[in-house]
């Protein structure tokens, strides 16, 4: 249970595609990998899941984490990244890019994280619309 582990008001979900994993809405990132089996003087056979509150680097003033799957290496992400994918949805990276609210690339809360335009010329955002305009009518033929 890594309720107990969280701060009043705060959420944690699993990480998408990385089920050892768990992320918060304010950014915090716990391993869940370690697994301790123990026995009671009575026979009693009982498993725990102990759970790491993971270190982050700062990469060009953005918090990062590495997480890693089985029979695979490291990989590093952003934590905005990962809280806006991992509570609210996934998003298009090629027209779209988080922005931190308040302007603080460390505040990785989910209320602070909004999506906006990679461009904001007008010629790019008609693409995106005309695109996603003809998807929906792909979709519906």
């Amino acid at each position: 249970m890594i309720d107990r582990y969280l701060f009043n008001g705060e959420r944690a979900t699993l990480i998408l595609g990385y089920e050892d994993y768990y992320i918060t809405t304010t950014g915090r990132v716990f391993s869940a990998k370690k697994k301790v089996e123990y026995e009671t003087l009575n026979g009693v056979k009982y498993q725990a899941i102990v759970y790491k509150e993971l270190n982050q680097m700062n990469v060009k003033g953005y918090k990062v984490v590495s997480l890693s799957r089985r029979k695979e290496g490291a990989k590093k992400f952003y934590i905005h990244d990962l809280v806006y994918r991992n509570f609210i949805g996934d998003f298009n990276k090629h027209y779209f890019q988080i922005k931190h609210i308040n302007k603080k690339k460390e505040d990785n809360n989910l209320n602070n994280l909004m999506l906006e335009f990679r461009k904001k010329d007008s010629k790019f955002i008609e693409k995106y619309f005309y695109q996603k305009k003809l998807l929906n009518c792909l979709n519906e033929y």
